[in-house]
């Protein structure tokens, strides 16, 4: 039987907390091929919530009560994990709030992905079968789409679809390889943090459609602003997506001066904008290594070589588009539209292409 360790962070949560553990058990008789352990790790609740989980460890002999001082989210779970490694050896870890927002009766459909070789399941609200509480303020619904929208744009990393949900199911050696350096994260920033790290790290994520509820009972501990803030200066911070537009903004002012100063001596357009382009993705290769990509950096004089060479093989694609794009644009509209058309062919065509083949070919880091 595999080990379980279910983690459930609670702070006044006196009122959800009893029924919610006793419909875990009922679920996890169905599932005889796991032995659970619950874990309740409670920040000091004022409301009694320990005491209530006390009175069910008379009860069930598979639940576990440690205490903290309040620090958040993700300084919950990054406890309650070292205290399974040290007292519980898991095999699996399961992270579900302790406010019934999450339904137990998912936890099936969560070993089942598992089983067919997911390592991290989710619980997505933004997935072909889930939601949200149609009861929500416009301003809850605001932050919570838009804040996984700003993530996966942000990051690059256009799935999974929720990276915000607190409903998840992971192999104890994704948080033993990816949770260094959690501990500084806390709340939303922390359940981000923890998935990039994983998805990064080339483990293989699923999701399971969760219709997600309002609480009955209790208050939302959620701090909108520093719920968005936090988000954004982790995001401005760990961005591959960010740092690529940014180097690309740096090839394309040297690329339109090169091209201009090219056109000033009579090339033709297209080839100007060909041979500039070819300078200007050089010089993005090296701005790229050096810092987007600098965690998986290329060194050493002949690697270095190498993979230059292999990256101007597949750029010549890049400088295909943009000299078809100006030469076929500049014979319908003349020779001044050289600038427009170069653009386009940067923006929509070139950046897409680009973006793939250097997270794909030049920099791609597979799984150790």
């Amino acid at each position: 039987m595999k080990r379980v360790v279910l983690i459930l962070p609670t702070y006044n949560e006196k009122d959800n907390i009893e029924t919610l553990i006793i419909s875990i058990q009922k679920v996890f008789q169905k599932l005889g091929q796991y032995q659970l352990q619950i874990l309740v790790v409670d920040d000091f609740s004022p409301d009694g919530t320990a005491k209530v989980v006390e009175r069910l460890t008379a009860k069930f002999q598979n639940i576990a009560l440690i205490s903290k001082k309040k620090e958040g989210l993700g300084a919950a779970i990054i406890y309650g994990v070292n205290y399974a490694f040290k007292y519980f050896s898991p095999e699996l870890f399961i992270q579900i709030d302790a406010d019934w927002q999450h339904n137990p009766e998912l936890l099936p459909a969560f070993f089942n992905c598992l089983e067919k070789g997911a390592d991290f399941v989710i619980g997505s609200r933004y997935i072909k079968g889930g939601s949200i509480p149609i009861n929500w303020g416009i301003n809850r619904k605001i932050y919570s789409i838009a804040g996984n929208a700003i993530v996966r744009i942000g990051l690059g990393m256009m799935t999974p679809f929720d990276w915000t949900s607190g409903y998840r199911l992971y192999k104890s050696d994704v948080f033993r390889k990816v949770g260094y350096g959690l501990e500084k994260y806390s709340g939303y920033t922390f359940q981000v943090a923890f998935l990039r790290n994983a998805k990064t790290a080339g483990y293989k994520i699923a999701e399971v459609p969760l219709q997600f509820v309002d609480r009955i009972h209790g208050r939302s501990k959620i701090a909108p602003l520093d719920y968005i803030k936090n988000l954004l200066i982790y995001i401005l911070n760990n961005s591959i997506f960010l740092k690529y537009l940014i180097i690309g903004i740096i090839g394309f002012t040297l690329q339109t001066l090169l091209t201009k100063l090219l056109i000033t001596f009579k090339v033709f357009p297209g080839i100007a904008v060909a041979v500039s382009s070819f300078f200007a993705i050089s010089a993005n290769f090296i701005g790229n290594n050096l810092w987007t990509f600098s965690h998986n950096k290329i060194s050493g004089a002949s690697k270095l070589l190498k993979k230059f060479t292999h990256f101007i093989a597949t750029s010549i694609g890049a400088v295909v588009i943009q000299f078809i794009v100006v030469s076929v644009g500049v014979y319908f509209w003349g020779d001044n539209a050289w600038f427009l058309l170069m653009t386009f062919a940067i923006i929509f065509l070139v950046i897409p292409y680009n973006y793939f083949i250097y997270n794909r070919l030049i920099w791609k880091k597979t799984l150790d």
